[in-house]
């Protein structure tokens, strides 16, 4: 998923912040718990230019929706960036962290 939109400029105390030109993507993931114990799950996802720096990022961590044994789900998440870093993108990675219950 990903929209482009401009945030509106903001006044502040008489001090004016331009418009930006924002970018919000999404990204969706589907896990499995297949062990014999609930877990909790912490999930980082990035976009990297080309040598490897970062230039989106969106995070997500799971305690209150525990992952029961043997159960799926699914996540989703949105994030926004500044409009100038979507043509730096390279490549997407992800970092799954498992806690056990």
């Amino acid at each position: 998923m990903i929209r482009a939109y401009r945030e509106e400029a903001l006044k502040i105390k008489g001090t004016k912040i331009p418009a930006k030109d924002k970018v919000e993507w999404g990204w969706q993931i589907t896990i499995k718990n297949k062990t014999s114990r609930n877990i909790k799950v912490y999930i980082e996802y990035f976009l990297t230019d080309q040598d490897g720096f970062q230039v989106g990022y969106g995070n997500i961590f799971i305690d209150d929706a525990r992952i029961p044994a043997g159960q799926t789900i699914i996540l989703q998440e949105k994030a926004t960036m500044p409009y100038e870093n979507v043509k730096m993108v390279s490549k997407s990675f992800w970092k799954i962290e498992p806690f056990y219950e």
